[in-house]
């Protein structure tokens, strides 16, 4: 039993992490992000900071998400993380802000995707800055 706990010990360290790798874990949902573009609405339009001529940046801490429009905050509000059974987003996570607003919701190290949950609903991607 002590040799394989030994065994054992030894495999982890060989898979561990080794000082010139990037050993970081995938970050949540805090941080800055940057918006790249949004597609939807009944013509399937899609929206882009070139095209609209200016930009929108979120802030998302623990316990508030702000909305910034070419640097200016124009909307903020606590939220919740909500994870329930779906497949229509491909996600089953969903961010619900004080004013009862739902979006369902997916995010990785580097990208978040926003949408609206309703027939001409956008889907909104950021990147993270």
């Amino acid at each position: 039993m002590h040799k394989s706990f030994i065994v054992l010990l030894c495999l982890l360290s060989f898979t561990a992490c080794k000082k010139e790798q990037d050993c970081t874990k995938p970050a949540g949902l805090d941080g800055e992000w940057e918006w790249v573009q949004s597609f939807g609405g009944f013509g399937g339009w899609t929206i882009t900071p070139e095209s609209e001529g200016y930009r929108i940046k979120l802030v998302i801490d623990d316990l508030l998400y702000r909305e910034y429009r070419n640097d200016s905050l124009i909307w903020e509000s606590q939220y919740d993380l909500v994870i329930r059974p779906d497949s229509a987003w491909n996600t089953n996570t969903y961010i619900e802000f004080d004013n009862g607003n739902v979006q369902a919701i997916y995010f990785d190290r580097d990208t978040l995707k926003l949408y609206e949950l309703h027939a001409d609903g956008f889907s909104h991607e950021y990147k993270r800055k």
